[in-house]
């Protein structure tokens, strides 16, 4: 069994801030030793690693819930024949439904890929990743946090994240340097000593 942990949610947010003071924690104790601190974000696969747990968001009614399905499924469908352009209007339809389903943002991911809109796509896949409730893979905010900590002084981060992206198709971080979620193919281990 799995925990749910949703986008805005009390949980979350109490993970992020608990994530903070750490970082917070570490950096305290290691400039008082006069010790350097480097950080690195979390790097991802984003374009080929849909999102493990993707529900309904609290309180959809179940007309809500049979629109989205329909809306979902159509866009979907399209998709898999090979007509983005088509799918679009469906998923920007299930995603005013429910705006937090990592599933249909990583759909409509998909078709803006495929229908050449690489700068949507990125967002997008970066938002899938997200939105999913389970938390295999560190978020845009936890990245900020870490990002948050340098100071030019005690504490140092590598950005991984630009990093990857600069090495990838698109810059959007697939499976050709993250095996499957998030680890990194051999490629991508000698490019995070680099960084670092």
């Amino acid at each position: 069994e799995f925990r749910r942990v949703l986008f805005r949610s009390v949980a979350r947010r109490f993970s992020l801030d608990t994530f903070r003071e750490n970082l917070r924690a570490t950096a305290d104790l290691c400039a008082g030793g006069g010790i350097p601190l480097i950080l690195g974000t979390q790097v991802s696969n984003v374009r080929t690693q849909r999102p493990f747990v993707s529900m309904p968001r609290p309180g959809m009614t179940p007309a809500e819930t049979k629109e989205f399905t329909s809306a979902f499924d159509a866009g979907l469908g399209a998709l898999g024949a090979g007509h983005p352009e088509d799918g679009f209007p469906f998923l920007l339809k299930a995603l005013a439904l429910d705006s937090l389903r990592a599933d249909a943002e990583f759909a409509m991911a998909q078709c803006l890929e495929s229908g050449g809109d690489r700068d949507g796509a990125r967002t997008a896949f970066a938002r899938a990743r997200d939105l999913d409730q389970l938390r295999f893979r560190a978020s845009s905010d936890f990245n900020a946090a870490i990002l948050g900590m340098e100071d030019g002084t005690h504490v140092g981060v590598a950005d991984m994240e630009p990093l990857f992206a600069g090495a990838s198709g698109d810059s959007i971080v697939g499976n050709e340097l993250i095996f499957e979620h998030l680890h990194p193919t051999a490629r991508g281990y000698f490019m995070m000593a680099k960084g670092y």
